[in-house]
């Protein structure tokens, strides 16, 4: 579909969707239509047999071309998102750039850009205004944007769980980036998962392949939040949980370490007395490691030559501490959500919702030894 097509076939879409053509309207001929649009009657012609094709016009020779009689309203719609060229990416005031960043952005515009798409980047609404966050759908709506693609971060998910009624109602394809926060419901959209279970379950492997034996976790007091215990039971599960062979004695030591709590001067002269062992330090994210960093530099010892430190997030605020971590591909999810675009997919044919799982690679820095 050339954009002369596109366009005559969108605008008689539109007015039947906003009520200017009626059920049995005649429609004006290919040559009256030709000159609005300023092309050919060929385009013109070829943007009436598709409508034909999906019975949203009748067309008889010498009677002309009419609205069939009773056009689907939702095939109508899904018809205008889909002839669509343009994607909404809706982004986080507050990006932290450990789940997406100019990267994801530039693979997915790179990915819509070659199937003649562009992208329109629009910001989260200021202080979470829901009222607002509904004039970005209804615009999103409104311009016929082929899908919205949500990036949230930090301080988002409050809106969008008081968004979901308006999100499950939209008549745009919705898709957002999950980043395992606690979010009641993903039936609001398609969706590129961030796996901390499995990441968890990926870094105990590693860990257990390499023959690590004392592993302390680092993490906030209190209850963990939810993708804590999700990357604490699948390091469990890595290092040789239930659902895994059983390891070698001697029998794993595995202990958990929060910074807020007294301790800390008892740990360290383990670290002192316990070289040969050499503890290996998971922190559930990498800003709990740089404060055990902080902590442990205070008592004369460092990463890497006195204990073995790995988190999870790669933060740009701390990759200067040289913290190995488990790192998210962010340029794979842009280029997955471009692909779940523009390719004859699921949200073409079928009204369904899909979830695509991304896996973090382990990157390796100087906080811990050489891991194989």
């Amino acid at each position: 579909m050339n954009n002369a097509i596109r366009t005559v076939f969108r605008h008689l879409l539109r007015q039947i969707m906003e009520g200017s053509l009626a059920p049995g309207d005649l429609l004006p001929t290919e040559t009256v239509l030709a000159e609005e649009f300023g092309t050919t009657r060929m385009n013109v012609f070829r943007a009436l047999e598709l409508l034909k094709r999906h019975g949203v016009v009748v067309r008889k020779k010498r009677a002309g071309s009419t609205i069939a009689p009773s056009p689907d309203p939702e095939l109508i719609r899904r018809l205008f998102n889909r002839s669509s060229q343009v994607v909404y990416a809706l982004l986080s005031r507050n990006p932290r750039g450990i789940h997406w960043n100019r990267t994801t952005l530039s693979a997915l515009a790179q990915t819509l850009k070659t199937a003649g798409y562009g992208l329109r980047r629009i910001r989260f609404p200021e202080n979470g205004d829901p009222i607002e966050f509904q004039h970005i759908l209804d615009r999103a709506t409104a311009d016929g944007a082929a899908a919205l693609v949500i990036f949230p971060d930090t301080g988002d998910d409050p809106l969008l769980r008081k968004s979901i009624p308006s999100l499950l109602a939209a008549k745009t394809p919705v898709m957002i980036l999950h980043r395992s926060d606690d979010l009641n419901r993903l039936d609001f959209a398609s969706s590129v998962v961030i796996d901390h279970f499995s990441d968890g379950i990926r870094l105990g492997t590693l860990l257990r392949r390499n023959g690590v034996r004392a592993i302390i976790l680092i993490r906030n007091a209190g209850p963990p939040p939810v993708g804590s215990r999700l990357r604490m039971a699948g390091l469990k599960i890595g290092l040789g949980g239930t659902d895994s062979p059983p390891l070698p004695e001697p029998p794993l030591l595995l202990e958990e370490f929060q910074p807020e709590l007294p301790g800390a001067e008892q740990l360290f002269s383990r670290i002192r007395e316990d070289r040969t062992r050499k503890l290996f330090f998971i922190a559930m994210n990498d800003e709990y490691a740089a404060r055990f960093l902080c902590l442990a530099r205070e008592h004369g010892l460092a990463a890497g030559r006195d204990y073995d430190l790995a988190a999870f997030d790669d933060n740009p605020n701390y990759r200067s501490l040289g913290i190995s971590t488990m790192q998210v591909p962010q340029k794979q999810i842009g280029e997955l959500f471009g692909r779940m675009i523009t390719e004859n997919s699921w949200y073409r044919q079928y009204p369904v919702h899909v979830s695509v799982r991304v896996e973090s690679r382990f990157l390796q820095r100087s906080s811990c030894r050489k891991l194989k």
